[in-house]
């Protein structure tokens, strides 16, 4: 509980070492035991596999999404009173991030990214998939459907006084392979 209050607490984002040194005491506290390769292997494979769900992320908010799901992972693999800590700390992150604008959601993601940008470590997985280039780097690929109240790119509303509003389409590269979202949003905060 401790633990998770520190964690919650507005602060700037913790350093690449600090994360690791974070990483290695949460790997060390199970009876498993890892040598320093495996270790840094198995660093590499997480913070990779972050950096892909944070690219995938196509709004902030999706951000919680993504931390609740860990969450409610993590809730089907414990038991007894350590549920109820789960159970807390995905209620005091929705309480946290419910009110932040889109804005500093976007400004959230912006800095994460900026943080795990220069990581560029192979994951053989992730490279016969096709989600990572042979250089390290992530494949974006920009199309599919658009988060809510977002617009194709290249349509633009006219608003005419008196009349019937005027949408115009503009021919850009990406607007064939965008899709308008068509549904409920996804994200539980918005």
């Amino acid at each position: 509980a401790k633990f998770v209050k520190k964690l919650l607490k507005p602060q700037e984002l913790y350093s690449s070492a600090s994360t690791r040194q974070i990483f290695d005491r949460i790997a060390h506290s199970s009876i498993m035991r890892l040598s320093e390769s495996s270790m840094d292997k198995l660093y590499d494979l997480m913070t990779t596999g972050f950096k892909y769900q944070m690219i995938s992320c196509k709004t902030g908010y999706e951000i919680i999404d993504v931390t609740l799901n860990h969450l409610d992972s993590i809730r089907c693999m414990v038991a007894g009173d350590v549920i109820e800590l789960v159970d807390d700390c995905s209620r005091k992150v929705q309480q946290l991030y419910s009110s932040l604008s889109a804005g500093s959601f976007a400004l959230l993601r912006q800095t994460v990214l900026r943080n795990v940008q220069d990581r560029k470590v192979k994951v053989s997985p992730f490279l016969l998939d096709g989600i990572q280039n042979t250089d390290g780097s992530m494949v974006v690929v920009p199309s599919g459907m658009l988060p809510p109240e977002f617009q194709i790119p290249g349509q633009v509303r006219f608003i005419v006084e008196g009349g019937e509003d005027q949408l115009v389409h503009y021919p850009l590269p990406l607007s064939g392979v965008c899709e308008s979202f068509n549904g409920v949003a996804r994200s539980i905060l918005g």
